[in-house]
């Protein structure tokens, strides 16, 4: 195994959401400091001089003091510089928890599914509203707004795009959900959302010379892609295993 560049920590499976295509297993089991700091200490030889820790869950959030307590640890790590990356669905960042992420460099992966957002969870939409208004705010450069469709939501998918372009987020990013049945039909609405999503973001892009949308960037030029699961990542789970990546 080579040097470890990547580590996820799932702090918790609770979440206080039920958006119906999560792959996480819901459950009462968390980490407890202890075992954060145990693993980065016994990973510490191993570990590269640049490495990227992650925090998620269930809704990561809900065990503030414990990212908190995660990230003073891995700042008393010498050898190593972290960079830190968090997905989140933004229901409990306010502004206070904002500065501390942008103080320590967070990358903020926050779920907002956009026009498809009130069939999502009750009571999520002025929530998550709200936490976005905190970060382009307070943090501009510092996060994504990943949008997940599914079979029934992706009719709403170009509208969702342009209605975030509209509210100034500069960084987007879409997915779908690869659990659910896509019918012939499924794709061909997708299909024509994508040339809306396109047709949208050349304009976007003409009148402001930026292409927020993450999905339209440039390949990375890399060939073949290969799962460094394992080799140079880990994952440490809330039942206290320890897995190549979270999606094990």
């Amino acid at each position: 195994m080579g040097k470890i560049s990547s580590l996820t920590l799932v702090l918790g499976s609770a979440c206080n959401f039920s958006c119906s295509y999560c792959p996480q297993r819901r459950g009462t089991d968390r980490l407890r400091l202890g075992d954060i700091t145990a693993f980065l200490d016994f990973l510490r030889p191993r570990l590269a001089g640049r490495v990227l820790l992650r925090f998620t869950g269930g809704e990561p959030l809900l065990r503030w003091p414990l990212l908190a307590g995660a990230v003073r640890h891995a700042g008393r790590l010498a050898g190593t510089e972290f960079r830190f990356a968090l997905a989140t669905n933004g229901s409990l960042l306010d502004s206070g928890r904002v500065r501390f992420l942008r103080e320590h460099g967070f990358l903020v992966g926050l779920s907002h599914d956009g026009a498809a957002q009130p069939g999502r969870d009750a009571g999520s939409v002025a929530a998550v509203a709200a936490a976005l208004g905190r970060l382009r705010r307070l943090y501009p450069d510092g996060y994504v707004v990943n949008s997940v469709f599914t079979p029934r939501t992706v009719p709403l998918l170009a509208a969702s795009v342009a209605g975030q372009l509209r509210a100034g987020h500069r960084r987007l990013r879409f997915t779908l959900d690869r659990t659910a049945d896509w019918t012939p039909a499924d794709l061909d609405e997708l299909e024509g959302q994508l040339a809306r999503v396109v047709a949208a973001c050349r304009e976007h892009r003409r009148r402001s010379g930026e292409t927020p949308l993450e999905n339209l960037g440039p390949a990375d030029g890399r060939g073949v892609f290969a799962c460094g699961a394992g080799r140079d990542r880990l994952a440490l789970l809330p039942d206290r295993t320890v897995w190549g990546c979270e999606l094990f």
